[in-house]
């Protein structure tokens, strides 16, 4: 690659504003309880099924 190329991956890319960083770090935020509350609901499933209230 020479240094006028416009091909993906030639130049670095542009770093994040501190705007964009704050929205990211929210999103992460979030993903990771979302990620939380998942794993419990599996868990309990987990439990329902294995121990049934019924039996």
């Amino acid at each position: 690659m020479y240094e006028g190329s416009l091909t993906p991956g030639a130049h670095r890319p542009k770093p994040l504003t501190k705007k964009q960083l704050r929205e990211l770090q929210a999103r992460l935020e979030w993903a990771s309880e979302r990620i939380e509350e998942i794993r419990q609901a599996e868990e309990l499933h987990k439990e329902v099924i294995e121990k049934p209230k019924w039996i």
